[in-house]
């Protein structure tokens, strides 16, 4: 368990006081999204990506738009996510610190001219949040995505390096087994160096990476040569053998993602 002080801690542990005074301060706020499905790989790469965006933002005047992490379930179902639970007790988090559908006003947020939204594993907006106008002020407010799946050509407003997605549409086949794997990415281009991730950020994204990989099985054939340079730079942020990390890390999320009690 990693120290609890850390940035990532602090900055889950805020995320829905700064959602809530958002609306009621009336301040600019960027949400990040996953998908509906609020896997893991969602879920984490949403709050990691997140809190890089605070981070940056922080050493940066030129935008005042506070980052927020979401995921797409009610409250109650987190207890599902057994597999994302236990990861995030092996980062000393909490995943009840998560923000959930009940804790958002997102369509409020977007009609005050509020609200940014980034898109992480998938890159259309959920037809949940709303239809018509709201649908429309949603869809346009999406500045962001961080995908690895078939692009179905939405938010054509999202175009260069803001539209982030891993995926041939010529052999029709994803460059990234994991979400997380294009957060890792980003986090090692802007630190430079593996040792300068913090411990918690590593944990999460390299968690995700082996559940989304199998662990790099080349007979599942869900791992591709992205995850694996990324895996390997976030392992070796963390401290102990990278190997015994990686296969015990493995073991433990795959028991739980597959434990017949849920």
């Amino acid at each position: 368990m990693t120290n609890s002080s850390s940035g990532l801690k602090y900055f889950l542990t805020s995320a829905r006081s700064t959602l809530s005074k958002a609306l009621t301060n009336r301040q600019p706020v960027h949400v990040f999204i996953g998908n509906e499905a609020a896997d893991p790989d969602s879920i984490v790469s949403s709050l990691c990506s997140a809190y890089m965006g605070s981070t940056a933002h922080s050493s940066s005047s030129s935008s005042s738009s506070s980052c927020v992490p979401m995921c797409c379930i009610p409250r109650a179902d987190l207890k599902l996510r057994r597999d994302t639970e236990l990861l995030f007790t092996m980062a000393g988090l909490d995943i009840n610190d998560l923000i959930c559908l009940e804790d958002a006003a997102l369509v409020e947020l977007s009609q005050q001219g509020l609200l940014t939204i980034t898109l992480t594993d998938h890159n259309e907006l959920a037809t949940k949040w709303g239809s018509g106008e709201a649908a429309e002020g949603l869809s346009a407010a999406v500045v962001g995505i961080i995908d690895h799946h078939l692009d179905k050509g939405k938010h054509a407003q999202v175009t260069g390096e803001r539209r982030n997605i891993a995926f041939d549409s010529i052999t029709g086949c994803e460059l990234a087994g994991s979400a997380c794997t294009l957060v890792a990415e980003m986090f090692l281009t802007k630190e430079g160096a593996p040792a300068s991730i913090e411990e918690e950020v590593a944990t999460l994204l390299s968690g995700v990476i082996l559940l989304d990989t199998s662990n790099m099985n080349p007979v599942v054939g869900k791992g591709k040569p992205r995850d694996e340079i990324a895996l390997n730079a976030l392992l070796a942020a963390l401290p102990g053998g990278a190997t015994e990390r990686r296969d015990a890390t493995f073991s433990q999320l795959q028991s739980a993602k597959t434990d017949a009690t849920f």
